[in-house]
């Protein structure tokens, strides 16, 4: 009896520990989580950022090109004409 005794608190102290780790793992991974996923944002937003004011940067820049073909190209096709 004695021995079954030691052997379930031995057990229990066990399963304490395993249930106390495992708690102190999901509040360890749940922070890496919260990290994890900060990181992707903010790496992934300053991406989009960048890549949208390129895009658009190239954008006006054709934009500009283009309005100047088409005011100053027809203007000297007026005088060509």
């Amino acid at each position: 009896m004695k021995n079954s005794s030691l052997l379930s608190r031995f057990l229990n102290i066990k399963k304490s520990r395993i249930r106390y780790k495992f708690s102190q793992l999901a509040d360890k991974s749940a922070s890496n989580m919260l990290r994890f996923v900060r990181l992707i944002l903010f790496d992934f937003l300053s991406k989009i950022y960048n890549r949208n004011s390129l895009v658009f940067s190239i954008w006006k820049k054709i934009k500009d090109v283009m309005w100047r073909y088409y005011v100053f190209g027809s203007f000297i096709c007026c005088f060509w004409s």
